[in-house]
């Protein structure tokens, strides 16, 4: 009975050395690709763990596709992500068609293993034994093989839709959905073009062994070198240094633990933190070693990459990382949280080698910012209102709103650290000290008003102290001009916010610059307690009058926000005259004249 057409290899036998040393060659160059396809999903090349495989199963292939540096980002992304894609779909499929099919069983295998795809491992291991068993395969193995890819293709791409779709918020747009699909266009043109090459090659040598590893040599090669000239090793490193970190001050995202029953006799922690139970005083050394660990990573990516535009971004990290400190209240809570101290004065020297470094970053605007707080904090006006001035002003241009075109919709720049509205936020800030200093005229003021201001910069912004202290440091400074900003401080501090509103009603009263925030701050209360008859009985006015009094007082950074919430509240629009309100008495001289 004769042979079964499609059943035998399409390579004609050779010797064994020869079958073992081309087959080892293949082997060892899909060996890459895959570590290739591994290294730009997670910036390892390898990972055997089990639970890396486990992990492995619930992300879906495109998941290479968006996860940085992504299509979306790096628009070269698109070629090289489908040429990697296009060559380990390729060789397992060109060695069941020209080789034996358990010989194709070990590239799937070394895919699963080696790539981290087990799911496609396993589509690819369906259209190996398609391409590998159907009739076509001796006459005309390049239909074969197409056969073989549509079968792993389509059982992919049925599974990847019923079960890991992708999130939808990440396709934002028709385009972007376009974009999104290009990736697998240059994967199947790939294979296509290489099954053709490979094809034509086995026809010239007579069906000899040796005729993939060109084909296999130029795919691994062009993603390779188009990855490192196009995009580079440090977008991904720095990617994978950044992954999970918060764009925030406190750059390390919060967690939970479990803490002892209530009444529980629970054993406390021997260490440095005496009366701190165990869990806690556990949580705070995973705390401790996850802030060493990123900033190792830190160090490591500005010796490996000292020319990096990211640089920038992550010596922020660093000079954040200075001021960070656990949060011993919210341990005791079952929290582990994080709190930004800063800026000091170990963390000065962080932030002027960012500035002496990467002077044009937007992260140097940053670090002109904290310096200007530690020149405050230090009692050196000038050089402090120097660097706030110079932060400001940039500020304000690089937070401007831009209309982005067509492809800056569709390919969006992978953002560094910090994010968009981090910049919006420290400007802000910068123009309330600003503010405070034109105000007071701390500038050319006393020798007891330049103290008074680095009092209050001390405890700038957050004010994290009792009331007590604040009143305190309120009567300290009765015969300074920042008098009544330590005064709003003390009424922001009370707890309860009926109390605290008829605190700052008396600050509010007066004609000053603490009166204005204490107005913006009245009626942001008024616009949740204002319809409660104790808000009326306490003789406490409507949030529409207070912003009108907040938007009509001298350029302050609290208008614009008043007269936003002002039309929120009752839809009063225009701006009160000067002269109807009480504001005469503040002080406003600019410091640029």
């Amino acid at each position: 009975m004769g042979r079964r057409r499609g059943a035998m290899p399409l390579l004609r036998r050779t010797s064994t050395f020869r079958g073992v040393f081309f087959v080892g060659a293949n082997l060892l160059g899909f060996m890459a690709a895959c570590a290739f396809l591994y290294y730009l999903t997670t910036g390892r090349w390898y990972d055997f763990s089990l639970s890396g495989m486990r992990r492995a199963l619930a992300v879906p292939l495109s998941e290479i596709l968006i996860r940085p540096p992504s299509i979306y980002s790096h628009p070269w992304m698109i070629v090289v992500t489908g040429l990697v894609l296009g060559v380990v779909a390729f060789v397992p499929l060109m060695v069941a068609v020209l080789y034996r099919l358990w010989v194709s069983a070990v590239f799937v295998l070394v895919l699963a293993a080696f790539a981290h795809a087990p799911m496609l491992a396993a589509c690819l291991a369906l259209g190996c034994i398609v391409a590998g068993h159907t009739r076509l395969r001796s006459d005309l193995p390049f239909l074969a093989l197409l056969l073989g890819l549509s079968s792993a293709l389509g059982v992919y791409l049925i599974v990847y839709f019923l079960f890991i779709s992708p999130e939808p918020r990440r396709v934002l747009s028709a385009f972007q959905r376009l974009v999104f699909q290009l990736p697998f266009v240059v994967a199947f043109v790939s294979v296509v073009l290489a099954a053709a090459v490979v094809l034509a090659l086995a026809r010239l040598t007579r069906y000899r062994p040796g005729v993939i590893w060109p084909a296999l040599l130029v795919l691994v090669a062009a993603p390779v070198w188009l990855f490192h000239a196009m995009v580079g090793r440090s977008e991904l490193a720095y990617a994978a240094l950044v992954e999970g970190v918060v764009a925030s001050e406190k750059l390390l995202p919060a967690g939970r633990f479990e803490l002892p029953p209530a009444g529980a006799a629970a054993p406390t922690s021997a260490a440095s933190r005496p009366g701190l139970p165990a869990p806690a005083a556990q949580a705070l050394a995973r705390m401790e070693l996850r802030r060493a660990e990123l900033r190792a990573r830190c160090e490591r990516f500005l010796r490996r990459y000292p020319d990096s535009p990211r640089g920038a971004a992550v010596m922020w990290v660093l000079a954040t990382l200075e001021d960070l400190e656990p949060d011993m209240q919210a341990l005791r809570r079952g929290l582990t949280r994080w709190t930004y101290t800063g800026p000091s004065e170990p963390s000065a020297g962080a932030w002027y080698d960012l500035v002496d470094r990467f002077p044009d970053s937007p992260q140097a605007l940053v670090a002109q910012y904290r310096l200007g707080i530690v020149a405050l904090r230090q009692e050196r006006i000038k050089e402090g209102w120097e660097h706030l001035h110079t932060a400001m002003t940039q500020l304000e241009d690089f937070t401007a709103p831009v209309t982005p075109s067509l492809w800056e919709r569709v390919f969006v720049p992978m953002e560094s650290l910090p994010g968009m509205e981090y910049y919006r936020q420290a400007l802000e800030r910068i123009r309330q000290v600003v503010w405070l200093m034109e105000a007071n005229r701390v500038l050319t003021g006393s020798a007891e008003d330049v103290r008074a201001l680095a009092e209050y910069m001390r405890l700038w912004p957050d004010f994290a102290v009792p009331a007590r202290r604040l009143e305190a440091l309120a009567a300290g400074a009765g015969k300074t001009r920042l008098a009544d900003n330590f005064r709003f401080r003390a009424a922001m501090a009370v707890r309860d916010e009926l109390a605290r509103a008829e605190a700052l009603a008396a600050v509010a009263a007066e004609a000053n610059d603490g009166a204005v925030a204490a107005n913006y701050e009245l009626g942001r209360l008024a616009l949740r307690l204002g319809d409660k008859p104790a808000w009326r009985r306490r003789k406490l006015k409507s949030a529409v009058e207070y912003f009108k009094l907040v938007a009509s007082a001298p350029d302050s950074p609290y208008r614009p926000r008043a007269e936003r919430l002002r039309r929120l509240a009752g839809g009063v629009s225009g701006r009160c005259r000067t002269r109807q309100t009480p504001w005469a008495g503040i002080a406003h001289n600019s410091l640029n004249e």
